[in-house]
């Protein structure tokens, strides 16, 4: 069973890190259209990213903006370490 985790108790590898910042660009950009559309999105609620831990010991950071959008990214087991 999956196991949720904070995303500040992680420590992710240069290129996930990378990966998940590019990911991040694009929402940021989805979003930016969203807006200039006319779809009203309170940005003051938009949640911080979350991590999960998988059973197979990728972990998958995701972003649920209720009604809005969702995304997730897995990384690798060993892209990413638990810091202690």
């Amino acid at each position: 069973m999956a196991t949720e985790i904070d995303l500040d108790d992680v420590m992710l590898s240069v290129e996930a890190a990378a990966a998940w910042q590019e990911m991040s660009q694009r929402v940021t950009l989805g979003l930016k259209q969203l807006l200039l559309r006319g779809r009203e999105i309170d940005l003051e609620q938009i949640p911080d990213e979350q991590a999960r831990i998988e059973d197979d010991g990728t972990l998958t950071i995701y972003l649920d903006i209720v009604d809005v959008l969702s995304v997730s990214m897995p990384v690798p087991a060993n892209h990413w370490w638990r810091k202690q």
